[in-house]
């Protein structure tokens, strides 16, 4: 019941949303490209949805009291979402240092990646402007690489209905 009133709270008070933004939307196909993990491994797209759907969700950074929150729900989420066989990332603009220093107090069960330099950001159309950090939002990508879902904005309750509809 706390997480809920802090959640509805600091949703509440989230100036930073941009209705502005285009995205990508639902059945765009992308290109196979790549992120660098934390760990500063390299992967494609292509290889995280051999076995299914890819669940992208960017965050401002591992500062951000809203997206820590978000990521909360993700930690408690990914065993419900380990029987629809996807993958789970997190896309920061901060560095694989930066995010390491983070995880070390703060272990995470899904894949963290690195976007410095706004590439993924600028071609799933997330960035804030020329600010340095993203807007909340969300994808799932099937493994022929389209879009089944793209929501930005918020992130509330029925964000992740519509997520888990998805996978």
């Amino acid at each position: 019941m706390k997480n809920e009133i802090q959640n509805l709270i600091l949703n509440a008070i989230d100036l930073s949303v941009s209705k502005k933004l285009k995205t990508v939307a639902a059945g765009h196909i992308l290109k196979d490209r790549t992120i660098t993990l934390s760990s500063k491994r390299v992967v494609k797209f292509s290889d995280m949805t051999k076995h299914g759907p890819l669940l992208i969700t960017f965050v401002r950074g591992t500062w951000c009291p809203f997206c820590r929150l978000h990521m909360q729900k993700l930690r408690d989420w990914v065993s419900k979402l380990e029987s629809k066989q996807s993958t789970i990332i997190v896309i920061s603009s901060e560095t694989p240092e930066q995010i390491n220093s983070w995880l070390e107090n703060n272990p995470v069960p899904y894949m963290f990646g690195s976007d410095p330099n706004f590439e993924l950001a600028d071609e799933f159309g997330v960035r804030l402007g020329s600010k340095s950090f993203f807007q909340a939002a969300t994808f799932v990508i099937d493994t022929d690489l389209s879009v089944l879902l793209a929501y930005s904005g918020k992130r509330t309750n029925l964000m992740y209905k519509l997520v888990e509809e998805k996978l």
